[in-house]
């Protein structure tokens, strides 16, 4: 029995000892996240207004366009859980901040991430979250070929592009590219729906808390419903846009340091705007940028 023992020990050695090679190398690979921690632990006490929220914000946004020190710190399908633990994670340092800009999403009352995307947070941003632990291992989310190839493109200077700018926006989302903006509105409808299974409850804590730091920072809170295409609109669940644009706008009238913009139907956007049903382009996000840059300025005055 102990020689059996001794065997399988010998066996699984290398491999455990592999595994754990394989997990810190993919780790020292590039990518969005370690670029906006990266940055935000450079430079956390320099940053005038921080954008959170999902892929709305990420791709919409432009913190280049607007006349503050800007960091986008976004990401798609970013729930409020995790903009709240990225708010407090900086919080002590952000001795600047003005402005936090938490967009009200579709799903942004309705969401919690899966294990899945939480180890992002949990690995790049250090933070501890309700993750199982396993899930928290990068080696097993995906198979042996394609770590082996990630980490064979960063040896040789041939990974992937970042999806983002050295300011935490999201720069992929081509006016150069055309989708069909009925058929990716059911999609992102769906999909959406799909993410919509969390405790609204506790979103609604979430944001609160949110609230709750901005103020106690000294900082002014915009709260914004990003634009839409009318396809987005009618394939949605209308009575959770509705529900989510009522509690923002009870937050914007309990505080004279929260602002609600609902630009959802806003007629300065035309479909050309649009890279999918409710995701802007680059030509529509320098156009909502430019729009949100006055606002600053106005409420900075």
């Amino acid at each position: 029995m102990k020689s059996f023992l001794k065997q399988v020990c010998l066996f699984l050695i290398p491999i455990l000892a592999g595994t754990v090679v394989l997990e810190v190398l993919l780790r020292q690979v590039p990518n969005e996240f370690t670029l906006k921690n990266d940055f935000m632990e450079a430079n956390a006490e320099e940053i005038e207004v921080l954008i959170l929220g999902p892929s709305h914000a990420f791709f919409g946004i432009i913190p280049d366009s607007l006349q503050f020190n800007a960091f986008n710190m976004a990401y798609p399908g970013q729930s409020i859980e995790i903009d709240l633990e990225i708010l407090k994670k900086y919080a002590p340092r952000l001795t600047n901040l003005k402005t936090v800009i938490q967009p009200m999403s579709y799903f942004t009352l309705f969401n919690q991430l899966e294990n899945d995307r939480l180890k992002n947070y949990s690995i790049y941003y250090s933070m501890d979250l309700r993750a199982h632990p396993a899930a928290n291992v990068l080696f097993v989310h995906d198979n042996l070929r394609a770590h082996t190839e990630t980490l064979k493109h960063a040896l040789a200077g041939t990974h992937p592009k970042m999806k983002c700018d050295e300011r935490g926006w999201g720069n992929t989302y081509s006016s150069d590219e055309t989708y069909d903006l009925d058929e990716y509105a059911m999609k992102n409808v769906k999909w959406q729906n799909q993410q919509s299974d969390g405790d609204i409850d506790a979103c609604i804590s979430d944001l609160g808390e949110i609230v709750q730091i901005s103020e106690e920072l000294g900082a002014n809170m915009l709260l914004l419903s990003t634009p839409i295409t009318e396809m987005f609109w009618v394939r949605s669940d209308q009575t959770q846009f509705e529900m989510t644009s009522h509690i923002a706008d009870s937050l914007a009238q309990s505080s004279t340091n929260i602002t609600y913009l609902d630009m959802k139907f806003d007629g300065r956007f035309s479909e050309s705007d649009f890279y999918d049903s409710d995701h802007l382009n680059d030509v529509g996000a320098a156009k909502f940028s430019s729009i949100l840059n006055q606002i600053l300025i106005e409420s900075d005055q």
